[in-house]
C-alpha cells in the first residue's frame, strides 16, 4: 500500500497547530492507502457476486459507523461531535437506484435499515422511527429534510453530547450540539466551557469546519427543543437569541422548489 501513495498530496488538517504539514501529509497518505485497499477488495467481492451486471437484483449499501478526524481540531479518531467524526460515507447501488444522484440532505444510517426492510417487504415493528432511503430515489422535490439525531455518552459521562441536524434550505443545514458538561476541547473557534453546559450550532452546508457559532439564532432555539428531553432541558436556558440573530436562518437564502438530493 505504501507504494501507491508515495507521491500523493492532500490538504492539511483544518485547525491544527500542533503537527507539521509534512507529518500531516504522511498520516493522510497512510489512511488513503488503507481506504484504497479496502475499496479494491470490496470491488472484487461485488464483481464475484455479479452486483454490477445489468440484470443483477443485488442491492449494495456501503456505509460506516463513524467518521475519522485526521488531525482536524487537534484530534485523531472519533468520539467528537465535529463533522469529520460523525459524517460517514453512504453509497447505494442496485435496481431502482438512480445512477449519478447525490443527496445533500442529512439522513441517518438507520434509514439504510429502513430501505432494506422496504425492499424485503418486511413489516416494521410498532414504535420504530427509522425512515427509508427509498424516499430519496424519487424525483419529488425536497425543500427541506427530516430531523436527524445522534450523540455519544462515554467515559462515565465525561464525554456527553447530543446532536440534532436538519436541512433548512439549499444553503443552510443547521446542526445543534448540546453538551451538558461542556463540549470536547480542540475546536479553536469555540473553546470548551467544561465542566459547564455548552450549546453550539453551525450551518454545516457553508461552514463544514464549524468555525461560526449560530447558537443565538431563532432556528437554533427551535432545534434545541427537538433534542432528547433531558438534553433540551439542560441547553434550552443557554439559548439567548440576539437581536441580530433573531431572524430565521431561512432568510439567508430563498426556499427552493427542487433539491439537489439524490444518490450515487
Amino acid at each position: 500500500m505504501n507504494k501507491s501513495i508515495g507521491d500523493r498530496h492532500f490538504p492539511a488538517a483544518f485547525d491544527n497547530k500542533l503537527l507539521s504539514n509534512e507529518l500531516q501529509l504522511q498520516v493522510r497518505r497512510q489512511y488513503a492507502a488503507e481506504v484504497e485497499n479496502l475499496d479494491k477488495l470490496m470491488g472484487r467481492l461485488l464483481t464475484k457476486l455479479g452486483a454490477f451486471e445489468p440484470d443483477s437484483n443485488t442491492l449494495v449499501v456501503v456505509m460506516s459507523d463513524h467518521g475519522e478526524q485526521l488531525g482536524e481540531h487537534h484530534w485523531f479518531g472519533k468520539k467528537r461531535p465535529w463533522e469529520d467524526a460523525i459524517r460517514v460515507p453512504l453509497l447505494v447501488h442496485g435496481p431502482g437506484v438512480p445512477a449519478g444522484k447525490v443527496v445533500d440532505t442529512p439522513v441517518s444510517t438507520l434509514d439504510a435499515i429502513g430501505l432494506i426492510l422496504d425492499r424485503a417487504g418486511a413489516t416494521r415493528k410498532e414504535g420504530w422511527h427509522t425512515g427509508s432511503l427509498q424516499t430519496y430515489f424519487q424525483e419529488a422535490p425536497h425543500a427541506d429534510g427530516p430531523l436527524v439525531r445522534s450523540g455519544l455518552t462515554a467515559n462515565h459521562k465525561k464525554l456527553d453530547f447530543r446532536i440534532a441536524i436538519q436541512r433548512i434550505n439549499a444553503t443552510c443545514t443547521l446542526k445543534v450540539i448540546c453538551c451538558p458538561t461542556g463540549c470536547p476541547a480542540g475546536n479553536s473557534h469555540v473553546p470548551s466551557t467544561a465542566p459547564d453546559a455548552q450549546l453550539l450550532a453551525f450551518n454545516v452546508a457553508q461552514d463544514p469546519h464549524e468555525a461560526v457559532d449560530l447558537s443565538k439564532t431563532a432556528d437554533a432555539a427551535m432545534l434545541v427543543q427537538r433534542l432528547p428531553a433531558s438534553y433540551a432541558e439542560v441547553c434550552s436556558p443557554l439559548v439567548r437569541v440576539s437581536v441580530a440573530g433573531a431572524e430565521s436562518l431561512v432568510a439567508l437564502a430563498p426556499p427552493v422548489s427542487t433539491a439537489s438530493a439524490g444518490f450515487v
